[in-house]
């Protein structure tokens, strides 16, 4: 179904929580810091400074960025009113909001002050005398900080506009220009030059954000296409971006076809109406009229398309390879667009960027794969001057996928003699994923590298001893780690106890018994199939008490990844015993940003603990123990278990992501492998009804999983359309 535009998302959005009346003793004072008159097209920022008379009341959002674009929080009013210049930009798309912050913060009399650019709100067209208030909805009360929003006015200033010289506007052109092309200057500051330009709005400046869009290494998307939207001609701005993509030297990108259709959809096309939430009668009209607004935008973005192909024969290097890219790899999948062959896109490949290569690698390999990437595979996995070991390691994968002889032979070239890069050694994963058992010829060498104090290679070669090596080198390698100068660290332990319990069982459960920590997941994967985990579960009870609580919370996680029934009742009766402990001050597990530390990690650990119960691998909570963990949950806790109880069907959300697959089941269990999912599976009781539900993304890969997975649980599948 189509969504409302973001104007009506927003009314809805706040309409979800309560306004309140600004109360008396909360203050917001605006002011210029830098004062005018203010020239047309020059930035003008506005510093925002929130009090309360009355501490421990109120707290104020801290929130300054939307990732639709500009956060609507604040108002500014400006008489007489100057021009939006994002309106056309949200005028008729949806737009997903929300973005992270540091919390809320206490509102008193210390002023809690930032700063916003006018120019984000009110583009000034013309000079003239102007006043300026602002409306924020950015307090709300400390107990109901995400339900309750408080509006607050300020203070009104008065400013005022002058006309911009040329001389004036080349000036901040040429500003701009040098900052953005410094090696010297902090991304704050390029980020400035970018809105300088934005703001400036004169057609030299449009200019130069769109060449900049249209670099291999180009800057930001958002501010080249907000400039383009917000310019006061359509119909130039369409022909500066035209001029610019055909050019040779520059990367034809799907933002910026988007925006070329976007302008010209805008000039034919009327702003829809706001969406009838309260007319149900007059909803079906408007989604049929949206719909066919749609499919009006996919004609004319298709047909940009194909105007934007004619161009590519045109382009060189970096740049023809952006291009092919971009029409490889569309933004939307169901255009009909010129064909790009693998082959066409094969040749262009080692012209992208490493980091390019390296995401297109990992995450589109379904769209790549074909025997023209034979020889770009080869040439990365041999090559010794790379910077990025992700690039490297998803090289080796594929490369493995296509030719499993020479992929075998690239392998164990790197394993042998392991390349060093700007993040480090090529990871561990890429490294075992031979179908070979155990590899006689690598005992010696790996023996050797972890007996060497002085190797920058243990955690590696940890990890491929425990996936290659044959029981030959046992006693060198407990040699090595009992000699060891200084204690090996997390990763290197995690490889040399999963070697042992293959080579050694006994010896590797012993040492677990004293040494096991959260962070050794494959040897507690490994203990745990081996049907030991009991013998390691006394040290993670014990830790469930650990006066840190961050490491009490670790090992009731630990203990709800790998445990069975035992665990299980251990948590209980940690749950209990925190239960009776802090019962009394539930009350203040209702946080705000003056809650106590020893509450907040407190909080912190009950939460984790809760989840631990509720979210188990081992296990399901029948109701009764359901019942039992809600009445022992304190404050928003208890709400969190009141949402396991989901009536009718239980829904599985399979995916692959960088070909590891994983599934969600009932909204609460992670399946991290098909086995995960299996066993989880098995747990629900006979005759339990399950529903899959699909994404579109390789789901030929992922349908045949799933059916396995539900065949050897010995369970059917209702399957979703997706």
């Amino acid at each position: 179904m189509l969504r409302a535009s973001r104007k009506t998302t927003l009314f809805l959005a706040l309409a979800c929580g309560l306004a309140l009346g600004q109360d008396p003793s909360i203050s917001l004072k605006i002011s210029f810091p830098v004062p005018g008159p203010y020239r047309v097209g020059q930035n003008i920022p506005v510093e925002l400074c929130f009090t309360s008379s009355v501490e421990d009341k109120y707290v104020v959002s801290t929130r300054m960025y939307d990732r639709g674009g500009r956060l609507e929080i604040e108002k500014f009013e400006v008489t007489p009113p100057g021009r939006d210049p994002l309106q056309r930009y949200y005028e008729s798309g949806a737009f997903f909001g929300g973005g992270l912050s540091s919390g809320p913060r206490s509102l008193d009399s210390e002023p809690y002050c930032f700063r916003r650019d006018l120019n984000e709100w009110v583009t000034f067209d013309k000079p003239g005398s102007y006043s300026l208030a602002v409306s924020s909805s950015r307090v709300s009360p400390q107990l109901r900080p995400h339900t309750e929003q408080i509006n607050v006015r300020s203070n009104t200033l008065q400013f005022e506009v002058v006309a911009a010289a040329p001389e004036w506007q080349a000036q901040q052109l040429a500003s701009a220009v040098a900052v953005l092309d410094s090696q010297d200057t902090k991304e704050e500051e390029k980020r400035s030059a970018l809105r300088t330009l934005r703001f400036l709005q004169t057609r030299e400046a449009l200019q130069e954000l769109v060449r900049r869009a249209t670099l291999p290494e180009r800057t930001s998307d958002f501010d080249t296409t907000a400039a383009l939207h917000a310019y006061p001609d359509p119909e130039a701005a369409i022909e500066i971006l035209v001029a610019r993509l055909a050019a040779p030297n520059s990367s034809i990108t799907g933002m910026m076809i988007w925006s070329w259709a976007r302008l010209i959809f805008l000039a034919k096309y009327p702003p829809p109406p706001p969406y009838p939430a309260q007319d149900k009668n007059l909803q079906a009209a408007w989604q049929e009229a949206a719909k066919r607004r749609s499919d009006a935008f996919t004609s004319i973005l298709e047909e940009c398309y194909q105007k934007a192909a004619a161009f590519l024969p045109a382009k060189q290097g970096a740049a023809r390879a952006e291009t092919v890219q971009t029409f490889f790899f569309p933004q939307q999948s169901n255009l009909k667009l010129p064909a790009i062959s693998p082959s066409d896109f094969a040749s262009i490949f080692p012209a992208l960027s490493e980091d390019k290569q390296a995401m297109l690698l990992a995450h589109s390999w379904d769209r790549m794969r074909s025997d023209a990437m034979l020889g770009p595979l080869r040439r990365i996995a041999a090559a010794g001057a790379l910077q990025n070991r992700d690039l490297r390691a998803a090289a080796l994968r594929r490369l493995y996928e296509l030719d499993p002889v020479g992929g075998e032979e690239a392998i164990l070239a790197e394993i042998r003699s392991p390349h060093r890069h700007r993040n480090g050694f090529v990871t561990p994963d890429s490294l075992t994923i031979l179908r070979s058992g155990t590899l006689p010829q690598l005992d010696d060498l790996l023996a050797a590298r972890l007996a060497d104090p002085n190797s920058h290679t243990r955690n590696l070669d940890a990890v491929l001893l425990a996936r290659y090596a044959t029981r030959a080198p046992l006693d060198r390698v407990k040699e090595a780690y009992a000699q060891a100068r200084e204690p090996w660290d997390c990763e290197a332990e995690d490889g040399l106890f999963t070697y042992l319990l293959r080579a050694d069982k006994e010896y590797g459960v012993s040492l677990l018994k004293t040494k096991a920590s959260p962070c050794l997941a494959r040897s507690l994967e490994a203990v745990r199939d081996l049907g030991r985990f009991q013998e390691v579960e006394p040290r993670f009870v014990a830790g469930m008490n650990d006066k840190n609580w961050h490491k009490s919370r670790m090992a009731a996680e630990t203990l709800a990844r790998y445990g069975g029934d035992t665990a299980k009742k251990a948590l209980f009766e940690r749950l209990k015993a925190f239960h009776a402990q802090w019962k009394d001050r539930e009350a203040e597990f209702t946080l705000h940003p003056k809650s106590p530390e020893d509450v907040r990690e407190a909080s912190s650990f009950h939460f984790g603990l809760v989840q631990a119960l509720g979210t188990a691998e081992g296990w399901i909570l029948n109701e009764e123990e359901v019942d039992t963990v809600e009445q022992l949950s304190l404050g928003p806790h208890r709400q969190n278990v009141t949402s396991w109880r989901r009536p009718g069907a239980v829904d599985i959300h399979p995916q692959l992501h960088s070909d590891r697959f994983s599934a969600q089941v009932a909204m609460r269990y992670e399946c991290r492998s098909l086995d995960a999912l299996v066993r989880k599976l098995k747990q629900f009781p006979p005759g339990t009804r399950f529903r899959v539900h699909y994404s579109i993304h390789r789901l030929s890969e992922v349908k045949p999983l799933v059916a396995e997975a539900a065949s050897l649980a010995g369970v059917v599948l209702d399957e979703s359309t997706p």
